[in-house]
């Protein structure tokens, strides 16, 4: 099984599958009710998008690459002074100390989020949310703007370079290069250029990102 994610959700459903689209009518408004419910503004899902040329390797990986990356945004928040070192082959990642005590903080919008379902609005919170009322697919809710901020922040440790936090199009080339030679960290640089870009699309255009 993969975790494929998506901006333009709705947009897209109703160009291939109208009749498929009345699911992701029914998410936002779910998703809208629980940002009424913790006193956010609630989401306008755009219906079309404009184009975007996206500089990702992948939108579509194991269930099990994103937490990788959560275990590299996890040691790095708990230890600053930690030298980044790839998850040993025989550890699961998910499983990492460090990781699980910085989740079961409920502050962080990477780490905080289900790895097979959910969404991430543009609108900027401090905390991943919850609904005591309704059922939010994946049960979390982030904010693009907040995933977008943890993603540069473990960036220069994993040797991307970012100017006041822009990707250029020759660091997205270089992290590329990286992937493709199996360089160190090359899964967790795949999904941190998927979520890098999901976000960069995601505020632009006003669209959710959505992982399925």
């Amino acid at each position: 099984m993969s975790l494929a994610i998506t901006v333009g959700f709705l947009a897209d459903l109703l160009t291939t599958d109208p009749e498929g689209s009345e699911f992701a009518l029914q998410m936002f408004s779910t998703i809208n009710q629980a940002l009424e419910e913790n006193g956010v503004s609630m989401h306008d899902e755009p219906r079309s998008l404009p184009p975007f040329s996206s500089r990702s390797i992948s939108d579509c990986f194991p269930y099990s690459h994103i937490h990788h990356l959560r275990r590299f945004y996890a040691k790095k928040r708990a230890n600053p002074d930690w030298t980044p070192t790839p998850v040993p082959d025989d550890e699961d990642p998910a499983e990492d100390d460090d990781l699980i005590d910085e989740i079961a903080m409920c502050e962080s919008h990477l780490l905080c989020h289900s790895d097979s379902e959910g969404c991430y609005v543009p609108i900027e919170f401090a905390d991943p949310l919850i609904s005591d009322t309704v059922e939010i697919p994946g049960g979390l809710i982030g904010s693009s703007q907040k995933l977008l901020e943890e993603l540069i922040f473990i960036a220069p440790e994993l040797g991307i370079e970012l100017a006041h936090g822009e990707l250029s199009d020759e660091m997205a080339s270089r992290i590329k290069t990286s992937v493709e030679s199996l360089e160190p960290f090359f899964i967790e640089k795949t999904v941190w250029l998927s979520l890098y870009e999901s976000c960069r699309w995601s505020i632009s255009s006003g669209s959710a990102i959505v992982f399925n």
